[in-house]
């Protein structure tokens, strides 16, 4: 800083910058010289980012249909900008959309939970044990990066890192979004929202799970169309380029 050298910014958080609130980008804003969002910073030369060896999603996996992408500890709340019942331990819309599969889904469901301190995941675990007497399918939080985007249907409750892999990779999402837009900036969200007629987004659990328990290979059968909607292209411009 004596030297007045510039200080440039990489963000390592995907919508960072399109929140109504966010922390470290004002804070990063302020004492750098050059802010670079999260989709540029991670094919930088500075950054390489894992995700970059992320291949377009290209074929369905009978086996391994339906992921829940946990992105938020449930056994404490660690969101600094809103507290809402995702933060809750046994409130969480994907637990909810969880325990509303029939059978034959939660066959082919997985979860994979947010891979916090040992100490918190293991009660996050455990509570999802408890709620669902049946055995749940856990991808564990050593799992290989790559284990975490071999299945046809991620689902996504939050406005997060694996919503941008999603949309980066072109791979079948369903997002819960009952609080996930109540700090995006008001323009995305409304974008966002145009998404719903394609099945993307569901107000709450309950909805998005009886649609997947009724509608799963329609919906995977369109999915072609989805990614060629201007909608589509139109969310995806802005959040990956």
């Amino acid at each position: 800083m004596k030297k007045k050298k510039k200080i440039i910014y990489f963000s390592h958080a995907p919508f960072e910058d399109l929140r109504k609130v966010s922390k470290s980008f004002n804070y990063c804003k302020q004492y750098s010289d050059k802010y670079v969002n999260f989709s540029k910073s991670i094919k930088s030369a500075f950054n390489q980012h894992k995700i970059l060896n992320l291949k377009p999603f290209q074929f369905l996996n009978p086996k391994n249909k339906i992921l829940i992408f946990g992105t938020v500890t449930r056994a404490f709340n660690n969101n600094n900008f809103r507290i809402t019942k995702e933060n809750h331990p046994y409130l969480s819309s994907d637990l909810e959309f969880y325990k509303k599969l029939d059978f034959k889904k939660k066959n082919i469901c997985y979860v994979k939970l947010f891979p916090s301190i040992k100490e918190s995941y293991e009660i996050t675990k455990n509570i999802w044990k408890t709620k669902n007497p049946n055995k749940i399918k856990f991808i564990e939080k050593n799992s290989d990066f790559d284990n975490f985007h071999r299945f046809n249907l991620l689902i996504i409750n939050e406005v997060s890192t694996p919503l941008f892999e999603a949309l980066y990779t072109k791979r079948p999402f369903i997002l819960i979004y009952e609080n996930s837009f109540i700090n995006l900036k008001h323009s995305l969200k409304m974008k966002f929202l145009k998404l719903r007629k394609y099945k993307l987004l569901f107000k709450n659990s309950y909805q998005a799970s009886q649609y997947i328990n009724h509608n799963l290979e329609k919906y995977l059968d369109n999915w072609h169309d989805v990614i060629m909607s201007n909608e589509y292209k139109e969310i995806r411009k802005i959040v990956c380029s």
